[in-house]
């Protein structure tokens, strides 16, 4: 799975939105997300619950058009980086630093937190 284009979506100091689009390189395989959460000593952040995001084979999936949005709450700040990882159904995690942005511009309305 790649990640691509992962942000933290804020309205407002202290929450914010999960956004990413995962895609499937596999050819013959669906892989699911399994969870997102915060490295452990990094910022206090909660993450909300990850409804189970089936990516196809070949196929991408965007949170920002998911009918569940995945929320954050605590250190969130635009302007800032979190550290999250994130789990597939396959065993696999990645750690990532992703930008904190305002929900603003290409942005606007995507911070489903507030």
């Amino acid at each position: 799975i790649d990640v691509l284009n992962a942000v933290v979506v804020s309205a407002a100091d202290g929450s914010g939105t999960f956004i990413a689009t995962f895609v499937n390189t596999a050819s013959d395989e669906d892989i699911a997300v399994s969870s997102v959460a915060a490295v452990p000593g990094g910022a206090e952040v909660t993450v909300g619950d990850l409804a189970p995001v089936e990516v196809p084979a070949q196929g991408a999936v965007n949170l920002a058009d998911a009918d569940s949005p995945l929320t954050l709450s605590g250190d969130v700040a635009a302007g800032t980086f979190l550290d999250l990882q994130i789990a597939f159904g396959d065993g696999d995690v990645v750690t990532m630093e992703v930008p904190v942005v305002p929900d603003d511009h290409e942005f606007a309305g995507l911070d489903a937190s507030s």
